[in-house]
């Protein structure tokens, strides 16, 4: 198991309290005509090899959001795309009403 190994959890801690300096950089690599991605091991939000992102980007009006699922490299893909997807609906319909 990965998060029995020290350094993997050193790794895994300094990733999730560094988030915010990847976000940028994630966001450029993310393709607006797929409201969600799932990168498996290293991404352009975290550099740990045990964990996995599900990375969903959103229009409200003028501001762009994105929003990061963060887990185990065996998290519940399925699920987490349902959910960001459900959003991506959400945020589209809810920018149509306001426009």
């Amino acid at each position: 198991c990965p998060w029995e190994s020290r350094t993997s959890l050193l790794e895994i801690i300094h990733d999730v309290e560094n988030i915010d300096e990847h976000i940028g950089a994630g966001a450029k690599v993310m393709h607006e005509e797929h409201p969600v991605e799932i990168f498996i091991g290293k991404s352009p939000f975290t550099n740990s090899q045990n964990l996995s992102v599900t990375a969903g980007r959103y229009q409200l009006g003028e501001e762009t959001v994105i929003l990061l699922a963060i887990g185990p490299t065996r998290m519940n893909y399925r699920r987490a795309a349902q959910l960001f997807k459900g959003l991506h609906t959400i945020a589209r319909d809810t920018t149509e009403t306001v426009e």
